[in-house]
């Protein structure tokens, strides 16, 4: 598990958690953490990529004036 925390923790650039695994590894804030971070960072990955898109806003089928 703990080669599992690292690798996760690694991927998100979080290198002083990296370091430090060893430390707290066994503590339960620290897959809830990346959990978060993974979370978090696919969010805004996905909010920058619709606003480089110039998408806009979607419209509902039923906002359509048929």
């Amino acid at each position: 598990m703990s080669s599992d925390l690292r690798q996760r923790a690694f991927d998100l650039g979080l290198h002083g958690l990296v370091m430090h695994l060893d430390e707290v590894a066994e503590a339960a804030w620290v897959s809830w953490l990346l959990d978060v971070e993974e979370r978090e960072r696919g969010r805004k990955s996905l909010e920058r990529r619709l606003k480089t898109a110039k998408i806009g806003a979607f419209k509902p089928l039923a906002d359509f004036d048929w």
